[in-house]
């Protein structure tokens, strides 16, 4: 039925405040994004037209159903429009088949499009539409927080990628998507254009008029709004009444009242979507209020009064005419919704329900940011029989939810009931039970591929190379797992055994092809690589580009344009290949046609920076800076560079508009956001603007946490840090240090076990802390899934042995990782120190020396580590407690060593400055002397010392 058949209501449109019994829907109150969004959706009527995938992005109560809804209204008012309400509904729907002209409406698109088997059919399904001609169009719109969209673009895990999930990923994409962004408010000439665009009796409707009085103001995109339809909404209200600014509003909740929102708030933040079920918010309610305040409520009552309260909007209309009979302005809307569970949705028999306002909730989730959710609460969703309760799409979002937050026990309880073990595994993998994961996926591998190739990754990351082989070895045959196969192969150098299960498959599927011919190139049959690659540079564009590479490595500069030539014009990937190689002959005509390639495919986002790169060097900025804005609204890579253009143009409110429609969802762009406002002195703002892509964005949430540790709160960074740990090397060793500085090492040892078992640096790290409490055992089992690939393993190791008193041994390995040429690039001047402390306490004087002598026959390793050698004795003669504790062990000798095989002239200033601090801290301390005097024999710096500085003690 089309648009004017359906309630506001069905479709997602929040019901209005009620204001003098006022109850239709609000005047509409148009803004810039609305001529857009319906020139888009004009173009659906024309001739020829394809079906389109149209996303309305924000924040809660922005106005975006409201905004699709007018816009569908205008555009396509006779069009039937259907609206599936859950993943299956919708593909069910999509296996019917849809006729064209219609409208499909996806209120909450991330519930469409899960990574069940349901949402990931209906997402192909999408993608089969948009790239199919069709006899007419059918037109996708969903509505969208932008929170939700940034999980939505993500890539998915690799065991996820196998199930299908990839497509999601490759349908948001798709330049046939089109996302226009409501913003969060209203500037005042906005409100004042739409309000004077209105009738007398619409710009005179009651409820406008309390919400241009009362709306606050916010800032969005770094211009100042106010909030209208958040007030129309109810939910500004809301807010109000939970958090009660002045501190005697008479509508404020009762503590009772509140106990239960905050309840619906933490279980929403557990990753349970609405509605949320009675049982969970009854059973978690009471934790959220203090003892005394308990002790003193009728335990037959409290909890019903209290859910009636958060409800009582909704509970005074009335459920047959739909008719609202309480003027709510002040109580905004229902904070709780009540609805039923059907037996379909739930599994068992109707049961009640409620659905959180959604501001509310974005105000909770804002305000406690990542706080721990309370431990009642997880004990409530993970125990048994609430889980069958649950269907399985809630149960894997909630044990997601409870990993990433380190409620492991949770976490283990809830996985283990999804029905396929390598969600499971990968639930625990996150909560750090690797070991359980493991247990889970061996019975599952030798009749499942997925299960097979999670577990050989999980055993290769802990150097089980063979083990990890023979888990694949029955299914080699099949592409996914042969290119694993060959890779783990080709790491232990056994490219023969690689080559034979990629030759076998290699004509069925590109990327073999492509691995395949990796391979033979890295052996020197450059004649096989071309064989392997050829027949599918017609037909794949990464097969043509590595065929190109593979003629352009032998100087063929002819036949590796031919092959992009080819198809560059239908293939954007291969475009962007091709005017690089046009490029690099660095005429201007060959400029003019690497431009003339890349315009066509401008959309793409390589395309784009690549043309960018071309206007830049001619001087033509501008016009980079214009033709990046398209590009910019869909791709991050786009929209960063063009804020770095735009900051050195400086034109710095532009450059944070680019960046902040992508700040959730682009590491790079929140990145580059946060070090504009720090420079602006506004570090407070860059915390907050980072507090959502630090959910999902590791290197973003070690941004946050360093800004929050400058700031003073170490608490905040800790939390920040913590549902990254697993996954984040750099979240890791950054949390273990805040650990260790505040004399909670086992806190650190513990928190790095996980991390530890995937990265080689956390593995170090760990056995670092370890060796510092004299845990020797444990230190040397942490670091022995990594020393037959890892120098800086080897060299930790290595100090171990040396205060075990295994000197031989320690020497063996240390010999070893030199030899191998590898000692070079990872030791530091810290690392140096530690070994010539190490070595001295096992009686070896020349060990320094030797190592010293291995790392200075490579000249880039010298300069660097030169400079680094530098910079550490210069701290060290600026602090007074250094020197002594490397005069001790008498090991700062070999860093003295170590620069004084440069040319004394270029460092004339550290050796005074050095012999100064030797002279002060020897003179008249015979034992200091002895020591020095000990370890000339070594040294020529310090003999240099003795004979021409200090003068001999008795």
């Amino acid at each position: 039925m089309p648009i004017d058949k359906w309630k506001p209501e069905q479709l997602g449109i929040h019901p209005s405040i009620t204001v003098s019994g006022e109850t239709s829907l609000t005047p509409y109150l148009p803004r810039n994004h609305d001529e857009g969004l319906r020139d888009r959706l004009a173009r659906f009527r024309e001739p020829g037209a394809s079906s389109g995938l149209v996303l309305i992005v924000g924040t809660s109560c922005s106005g975006k159903s409201r905004t699709l809804y007018e816009a569908i209204q205008a555009q396509l008012p006779d069009w039937a429009v259907v609206a599936p309400q859950t993943d299956g509904e919708l593909a069910a729907l999509l296996s019917m088949g849809i006729r064209g002209g219609t409208v499909v409406w996806l209120d909450e698109f991330q519930r469409h499009l899960t990574t069940t088997q349901e949402g990931i059919a209906a997402a192909g399904g999408i993608f089969d539409l948009l790239t199919t001609d069709r006899a007419g169009p059918v037109v996708f719109v969903g509505t969208v927080w932008t929170t939700n969209l940034a999980e939505l673009e993500k890539r998915p895990a690799a065991a996820e990628a196998k199930t299908g999930a990839s497509i999601i990923h490759a349908l948001l994409k798709d330049d046939r998507v089109d996302r226009f962004r409501v913003p969060e408010g209203f500037t005042e000439r906005e409100l004042d254009l739409a309000i004077h665009g209105l009738d007398a009796d619409d710009a005179n409707d009651p409820r406008l008029r309390i919400a241009a009085m009362t709306a606050a103001e916010v800032v969005f995109d770094g211009r100042r709004s106010r909030s209208i339809t958040q007030v129309l909404s109810g939910g500004a209200q809301l807010v109000d009444r939970m958090n009660d600014p002045t501190g005697n509003s008479p509508y404020r909740f009762s503590l009772t009242a509140k106990a239960v929102l905050q309840a619906a708030g933490d279980l929403r933040r557990a990753g349970h979507p609405n509605p949320l079920p009675r049982w969970a918010l009854e059973d978690a309610t009471s934790s959220y209020l203090e003892p005394a305040v308990l002790q003193s409520l009728d335990p037959a009552t409290w909890f019903q009064q209290a859910l009636f309260e958060a409800s009582q909007g909704a509970r005074d209309d009335n459920p047959y005419t739909d008719a609202r009979l309480l003027d709510i302005h002040h109580l905004g809307v229902p904070a709780l919704r009540p609805k039923w569970l059907s037996e379909k949705t739930s599994g068992r028999q109707p049961s009640e329900a409620y659905e959180m306002h959604d501001y509310l909730y974005q105000d909770h989730a804002a305000r406690v940011g990542q706080k721990p959710i309370k431990a009642a609460l997880w004990r409530t969703l993970s125990n048994t029989e609430n889980l069958k309760q649950m269907p399985f799409f809630v149960r894997k979002a909630i044990a997601w939810e409870a990993a990433a937050q380190g409620q492991v026990r949770a976490a283990r309880d809830i996985g283990r009931t999804l029905e396929r073990p390598i969600f499971t595994a990968n639930v625990l993998i996150r909560a750090g039970a690797v070991d359980a994961a493991i247990g889970v996926l061996r019975p599952a591998a030798p009749s499942s591929p997925e299960a097979a190739m999670r577990l050989a990754q999980l055993l290769a990351q802990m150097g089980k190379i063979p083990d990890a082989l023979l888990v694949l070895k029955p299914f080699e045959g099949m592409k996914d797992v042969a290119r694993l196969a060959a890779e783990l192969l080709t790491g232990v150098g056994r490219r023969r055994e690689a080559i034979s299960i990629l030759a076998t498959i290699c004509s069925e599927n590109a990327d073999c092809a492509i691995a395949l011919a990796e391979i033979y190139v890295s052996t020197g049959c450059f004649v096989d690589a071309l064989k392997v690659l050829t027949p599918w540079a017609e037909r794949s564009p990464d097969a043509a580009v590595a065929l190109s590479s593979l003629h352009l490595s032998s100087s063929d500069l002819e036949a590796s344009r031919s092959v992009l030539a080819s198809t560059a014009d239908r293939s954007a990937p291969v475009a962007v290949a091709l005017a690089k190689l046009l490029l690099e002959s660095g005429d201007e005509a060959a400029a003019s046609e690497a431009m003339s390639v890349l315009i066509p495919h401008v959309s793409y986002a390589q395309a784009s920076l690549l043309l960018t790169d071309i206007y830049v060097s001619r001087g033509e900025t501008d016009q980079a800076i214009e033709m990046l804005a398209r590009p910019a609204q869909s791709h991050p890579q786009s929209a960063v560079r063009r804020a770095r253009l735009l900051l050195e143009a400086g034109q710095e409110g532009k450059a944070i508009r680019t960046l902040a429609r992508h700040a959730v969802v682009s590491q790079e762009a929140s990145l580059l956001l946060a070090d504009i406002y720090v420079s602006r002195g506004e570090a407070d703002q860059a915390i907050e603007m980072l507090a959502g892509p630090a959910q999902s964005l590791p290197q973003s949430a070690v941004r946050r946490a360093r800004l929050l540790l400058k700031a003073g709160q170490e608490g905040n960074a800790i939390r920040t840090l913590a549902r990254h740990t697993a996954v984040s090397q750099e979240a890791s060793l950054l949390l273990a240090d805040i650990y260790v500085s505040r004399g909670e090492a086992d806190q650190a040892i513990e928190m790095l076990a996980v991390p530890a078992q995937r990265f080689h640096h956390t593995a170090v790290r760990r056995a670092d802390i370890l060796r510092e409490l004299q845990r020797l055992p444990e230190a040397l089992a942490s670091l022995d899934p990594f020393l037959e690939r890892y120098a800086e393993a080897r060299l930790s190791w290595c100090h171990l042995k040396l205060q075990e008193g295994c000197r031989e041994e320690a020497m063996t390995q240390l010999g070893k990782v030199a030899s191998r040429g590898k000692l070079g690039p990872i030791l530091t001047a810290e690392a140096l120190l530690s070994l010539a402390q190490a070595t001295h306490a096992a009686g070896d004087l020349m060990t320094p020396r030797y190592i010293a002598t291995e790392i200075w026959r490579s000249s880039t390793v010298r300069s660097r580590l030169s400079e680094e050698v530098q910079d550490r004795l210069w701290h060290w003669l600026r602090d007074a407690e250094t020197l002594n504790r490397a005069l001790k062990p008498v090991a700062a000798a070999s860093l003295l060593e170590f620069l004084s095989s440069m040319p004394l002239e270029t460092n004339q200033r550290l050796h005074y400055a050095i012999v100064e601090r030797l002279r002060d801290e020897a003179q008249g301390e015979a034992a200091i002397y002895w020591k020095i005097k000990a370890y000339s024999e070594c040294s020529e710096l310090v003999n240099h010392v003795l004979e021409t500085v200090l003068e001999p003690l008795d």
